[in-house]
């Protein structure tokens, strides 16, 4: 047995196919903003089938129960009034996290002068401020790792992990210089970067020796802190899936902003 509910339309406020929105899979894009807007998707059903049709989504999903197979088949705007309406009320300083303005801690455990250095160049590059008592945490470190061991195997093709005695193999150790720096808010990580590592690709030349190109790795070095930039703006990770989430559900399309 299967039954039918259909989900009437609501009133279509803005045309989903001028040149400010986009719809791709089961998310809503605001090419004006660029941000991701909204998503939809189902609830309490098995997807059957999405397809946006000129500005309308059209959606299919299953639920299967006692008495047989049940379809619930919904149109909707792709243009949601409800994200319309959201993203018209939010302030910037809402929406990012990271921007231009905010105020930074430096952690009190990077104490290397070349690393206090250049967190600040690059704060000052951000439009950042420090503020000892701001919840927003630098961390940075350049350290040895762990020590790592590798076999390389040789290629015929680039010649990386091969010796010049014929094995075909070789294993080799290493403790490498590592280098990072996170952003985070409440041990919430928000942005970060980082460099060094033991690799696990190498493109050598014939007369030349795996270990020796290894062994790169392990030389101290502040070379990120050098270079690295902080992102203009990162947005507040609630907006991550945009602003709200259209879902097909057993009564027909709902939408849930989010809180």
């Amino acid at each position: 047995m299967q039954s039918l509910i259909y989900s009437p339309k609501r009133p279509d406020p803005l045309d989903g196919s001028d040149q400010r929105w986009l719809t791709k899979g089961g998310r809503l894009f605001d090419l004006q903003r660029g941000w991701l807007i909204w998503t939809d998707g189902f609830h309490g059903l098995k997807p059957v089938m999405r397809q946006v049709v000129n500005d309308k989504i059209v959606a299919i999903g299953r639920q299967s129960g006692t008495d047989g197979i049940r379809l619930v088949v919904g149109v909707t705007d792709a243009v949601n009034p409800t994200a319309v309406d959201r993203i018209s009320t939010i302030t910037e300083d809402e929406l990012y996290i990271l921007r231009p303005g905010i105020h930074v801690r430096i952690e009190a455990s990077a104490k290397n002068p070349q690393v206090i250095a250049g967190i600040q160049r690059a704060i000052a590059a951000a439009g950042w401020q420090e503020d000892a008592s701001s919840a927003i945490v630098i961390k940075a470190s350049a350290q040895r790792g762990k020590t790592e061991t590798r076999t390389f195997s040789q290629s015929r093709f680039a010649g990386f992990g091969g010796t010049r005695d014929g094995s075909t193999e070789q294993t080799v150790s290493a403790t490498p210089w590592m280098q990072s720096v996170t952003v985070s808010d409440h041990e919430q990580t928000l942005w970060s970067t980082g460099s060094g590592g033991m690799p696990g690709f190498l493109a050598i030349r014939e007369d030349e020796s795996p270990e020796a190109e290894i062994r790169k790795c392990e030389v101290e070095s502040y070379s990120l802190f050098n270079t690295f930039e902080f992102p203009g703006k990162v947005m507040a990770s609630k907006w991550s899936n945009g602003f709200g989430t259209t879902s097909l559900t057993p009564d027909g399309f709902i939408d849930q902003s989010v809180q």
